[in-house]
Order: structure tokens, then C-alpha cells, then sequence
């Protein structure tokens, strides 16, 4: 009953995040490259864990769970969606370039060596997942463009739009939108950081919508 309890509170301060407003202010060029410099993501290479809450909405669970993670220092990590007494729903597991996904209670949506997770490639996962702001790579920012408060980049799939917080709330990530640069319809993904951690620099609190499902965690601990 206690453990109960205990996650059903955890689910409520989940459910009070309140995204810092957007800053509409103009961002030069120079600016923009100051802050990508200072948010980007860098390499995973520590070992990093700890839990989080996690809603889901998508075709392997439905609802609200507490979650581990576990970072190696080389880049493995391994994601287990439980629910309240301990039994696995969701493992995620992989690398930098790869993941394989297990549902125990339902087997047929199992598979291996899969490149992407409801669309989100790999690599952007598994920085979302760390925590921190997903970024192509620096090779990329060469094509940087602003548009008004927006800093715009370009890779091979995407079109990335950053949008920060006001000056009062850190002037920290909020947005992260991907959209095809081919305008395909209903392709686009959305990243809102709720809670950015402006001590240890990282995203406490993450909502994710894709065209395949809906994702939102909150770290509870980390070491």
C-alpha cells in the first residue's frame, strides 16, 4: 500500500509541470551559436542512472509507470518501464545505433536491431533519454539560420527548430520541433522540456509526440 501511495504522488507532481513561456524576442546569429554551443549535446561518456516517472501512450502501453535507466560509459543503455510491483512492461535496450525492444506481455510488438522508437532515430532518443538537448552534428550548425526567435538547422532528415525560455527562466531549451524539409505530411516531431535542470544542466522533465505515440518522463533521481 505505501509503494502505492508513494507513485501515485509521484504521478501528481508529474502532472503539475508547467513549461516556462517562450521567448518571442529576436535571436542574431551569433547569439544563436553561443547558445547551441552552450546546450548541444555532448557525448555520453559516463556511466549514469536513476529512475523517472513515465506516461505512455503508445502501441505497446497505455498509462502511468515508474521507469530505470542506466547509461554505460561507452554509450549502452537499457530503458525498463515497470509497473507498480516490479514487473517489467517495456525494455529498451542499445546502443548508439541500435535498440531492441521487448514486451513481455505482448510479444508480437518485440523486435531487434530496430534503427528508430516511434519514429524518434536512435541517436536522438538516446540524448533525450540522458537528458540532454538533442542536436545533429556540429557539422551541422555551419547551416544555422534564425528565423526571428527560432534557431533553425538542417540535417539529411530533418529540419530542427530550437525555441528558448524568457530571459527569466534561464533563457533555457523549451521546444525542439522536427519537420521534414520535404513537408511530408504528419511526419513531424515534438519535443517540449518542462523542467530544465539549470544546476546540473539537464532536461528533468520531457514531453515527446510523434506521429506513432506520446511519451512524457520525469527523472525522480539520478546519479
Amino acid at each position: 500500500m505505501r509503494n502505492t501511495l508513494v507513485f501515485l504522488a509521484l504521478l501528481f507532481v508529474v502532472g503539475c509541470a508547467s513549461t516556462p513561456k517562450t521567448n518571442q524576442e529576436k535571436i542574431s546569429i551569433v547569439e544563436a551559436q553561443a547558445w547551441l554551443t552552450r546546450y548541444c549535446s555532448k557525448p555520453i561518456d559516463h556511466e549514469m542512472a536513476g529512475s523517472l516517472v513515465m506516461k505512455a501512450n503508445t502501441k505497446e502501453i497505455k498509462g502511468q509507470y515508474p521507469a530505470s535507466l542506466h547509461f554505460d560509459a561507452n554509450g549502452p543503455f537499457q530503458l525498463e518501464v515497470t509497473n507498480i510491483i516490479g514487473g517489467t512492461m517495456v525494455s529498451i535496450q542499445g546502443d548508439p545505433t541500435q535498440i531492441s525492444i521487448q514486451v513481455p506481455s505482448k510479444p508480437k510488438f518485440n523486435r531487434a536491431g530496430v534503427t528508430s522508437y516511434m519514429g524518434i532515430e536512435t541517436p536522438i532518443l538516446r540524448q533525450l533519454l540522458h537528458g540532454d538537448l538533442p542536436c545533429p552534428t556540429a557539422d551541422f550548425r555551419k547551416k544555422m539560420t534564425v528565423e526571428g526567435s527560432k534557431i533553425v538547422l538542417s540535417s539529411e532528415n530533418w529540419k530542427w527548430n530550437f525555441e528558448r525560455s524568457t530571459p527569466e527562466s534561464g533563457d533555457v531549451p523549451v521546444k525542439v520541433t522536427l519537420v521534414s524539409p520535404a513537408g511530408e505530411p504528419d511526419s513531424g516531431i515534438e519535443m517540449t522540456v518542462e523542467d530544465w535542470d539549470r544546476t546540473k544542466n539537464y532536461a528533468k522533465k520531457v514531453a515527446v509526440k510523434t506521429p506513432e505515440g506520446e511519451l512524457k518522463w520525469s527523472w525522480r533521481s539520478r546519479e
